[in-house]
């Protein structure tokens, strides 16, 4: 009788230790989610300066040719930047950003 104590005891710490992991998992994402929305608010802040203003509305599929980010960098710094129109993968368009920062 003594051991079915232990094994009760056991399983309800791992039960519970269950619901801590749910409850950590689910404040990530909570915290995940949070984060793209109020970034995606601040880059549609500075966008709506650009000529024409711009706006989005998915973060991650919205900046992914590069073009919106660019747009936001010469709204931050001020300065036009050079758009190489190469056939290139999307991508060269964020080491086009890289580049920059690392220019100035």
């Amino acid at each position: 009788m003594a051991g079915h104590g232990w094994e009760d005891w056991f399983e309800r710490e791992e039960f519970i230790g269950q619901i801590s992991d749910i409850r950590v998992q689910n404040l990530q994402v909570e915290r995940e989610v949070v984060q793209k929305r109020t970034f995606t608010r601040w880059m549609n802040l500075h966008l709506e300066k650009c000529d024409p203003p711009i706006e989005i509305h998915d973060l991650f599929q919205d900046i992914q040719d590069g073009r919106i980010l660019m747009a936001l960098l010469e709204e931050l710094s001020g300065c036009k930047l050079l758009m190489l129109l190469m056939e290139t993968p999307p991508l060269s368009w964020d080491s086009s950003g890289t580049l920059f920062f690392s220019s100035r």
